[in-house]
């Protein structure tokens, strides 16, 4: 069996030696990988950051990303090259990426400029809010710098949103058992398994695992797994979850 796991999460680079990131560690993707890994057919790719956690197994190909393009453009690569049998991706891709950086000064300066012949004790909010972005949209400083100075107090950045990677795994292979996952933080069974529903209807999963953030706690990991059927099982540890999802790919 063929299996493709991503896990960890992507960086996005503020400068050359900055960037922001989220707290995963791909712990639960080297648990999953090495329950697949036990079966002596299994061929594995995983995908993952540089500083997650990975699977140490001569049939174990790791590839290690950086950003939500570098695995965009992997994925791209290895779904129109290689079948696989099932795709897990647990892998906490960033939803925003950094388009530009500046100093606040900078910035205000330019309001000044532009609203000193504004009239904007004239305008209502809804002009004043249309004002503000005809005005940040005029402000167009250089791409990112090489490395920020840490002079300036403040500092803005400029995010925009990055691709939904999980929507593409489908279109480029129809016949692959998808695997998503969803976390949320501080929320009710019933609504994680809502939006976690919407989540594999919307993406033609075959199986969502949706977990809170709150209920994981060491060895403690509870998360609900959904299919396309409707059924949903409960887990309470990581190595429960690898499990189930073992079980449930190699019995479909």
């Amino acid at each position: 069996m063929n299996i493709l796991i991503t896990a960890g999460g992507t960086s996005e680079k503020i400068d050359a030696v900055r960037y922001i990131s989220n707290h995963a560690t791909g712990r639960l993707g080297k648990i999953i990988a090495s329950v697949f890994l036990e079966q002596t057919d299994t061929k594995l790719t995983y995908l993952c950051s540089k500083q997650a956690q990975y699977p140490v197994d001569t049939r174990a190909r790791v590839i290690f990303i950086d950003s939500v393009t570098d695995l965009k453009a992997q994925l791209e690569h290895l779904l129109t090259t290689e079948k696989f049998d099932a795709v897990i991706h647990s892998m906490a891709v960033s939803d925003y990426t950094v388009t530009q950086s500046f100093p606040s000064e900078d910035l205000f300066q330019h309001f000044a400029q532009l609203g000193a012949s504004a009239h904007l004790a004239d305008k209502t909010s809804a002009q004043l809010l249309d004002w503000f972005k005809e005005s940040y949209q005029s402000f167009t400083p250089n791409a990112l710098p090489k490395k920020i100075s840490s002079k300036s107090a403040d500092l803005f950045l400029a995010l925009e949103q990055t691709p939904k990677i999980i929507s593409a795994i489908k279109s480029l292979q129809p016949q692959t058992i998808l695997v998503g996952f969803k976390l949320l933080v501080g929320t009710s069974d019933e609504h994680l398994v809502k939006v976690a529903n919407q989540l594999l209807l919307k993406n033609h999963c075959d199986y969502v695992v949706a977990n809170d953030l709150e209920t994981i706690h060491g060895k403690e990991h509870h998360a609900w797994i959904l299919d396309a059927e409707g059924n949903t099982q409960h887990c309470w540890t990581k190595e429960e979850i690898a499990q189930s999802i073992f079980q449930k790919i190699y019995s479909k």
